[in-house]
């Protein structure tokens, strides 16, 4: 499923709460949960007050690893943790996280809410056969939902794309591309982002957060979907 295109310059949806919480200098720090999460990239941001997770991944090893790495990666409040899309990959060991976390706030897309909602108890099936039952959570979320999906901070160029845009060094997932309408709106989020001018994308999977930059992941994105 191809997220929606707005723009949020954090969430407008959270912008009160965001903007007491980021008022000095924001910074977006990265994580790449590895192994059974399958490459996924959680991003942090961190302002003067609070800090903010976006994505959390979808076995409980890497979840309390991403915990660990947010407590050593800053001291400020975890205010809020944002699910991109409904990929499980994204929220299915959200629950384990945000254990270490009481006080935090979930939030996610309405179509993902929706789609997560319809589709947890399956995936947990599924995911647990394949990875083992202890590797996964049995009630992945239980939290507070609101609306938005990809992730703007005007004030350092940054876009946390989700899985709009693919690492260099790994393979697109395109099952998801059941109608040519999906396949066209994923064809013109490279040019959306492109028009934003970011100096850093952060893309939704990779094998290494070292080289994240303006258009080495955007262009690979690109000829990948024109193949």
């Amino acid at each position: 499923m191809i997220p929606n295109l707005s723009t949020l310059g954090l969430l407008a949806t959270t912008a009160a709460m965001v903007r007491g919480a980021c008022s000095s200098k924001i910074q977006v720090e990265t994580h790449v949960n590895s192994g059974l999460s399958l490459d996924m990239v959680s991003s942090l941001i961190i302002g003067s007050q609070a800090a903010v997770v976006i994505d959390m991944p979808m076995a409980i090893p890497q979840a309390r690893e991403l915990a660990a790495w947010v407590k050593n990666t800053t001291d400020k409040p975890l205010i809020a943790a944002f699910t991109t899309h409904f990929h499980p990959d994204r929220y299915l060991s959200g629950a384990e996280f945000l254990k270490s976390f009481p006080n935090t706030k979930y939030y996610a897309n309405s179509k993902a809410v929706a789609q997560i909602r319809v589709e947890a108890a399956s995936k947990v099936q599924a995911v647990g056969k394949a990875f083992g039952a202890d590797n996964i959570v049995k009630d992945p979320l239980d939290r507070r939902y609101v609306d938005e999906t990809i992730f703007w901070v005007p004030s350092i160029r940054t876009l946390i794309a989700g899985d709009s845009v693919y690492g260099h060094d790994v393979h697109l997932w395109l099952a998801d591309l059941l109608t040519p309408e999906l396949t066209e709106s994923w064809l013109s989020t490279p040019d959306f982002i492109e028009h934003l001018r970011p100096k850093v994308v952060v893309p939704g999977h990779s094998l290494s957060n070292k080289k994240f930059g303006p258009t080495i992941d955007l262009d690979f994105t690109r000829k990948y979907l024109r193949f």
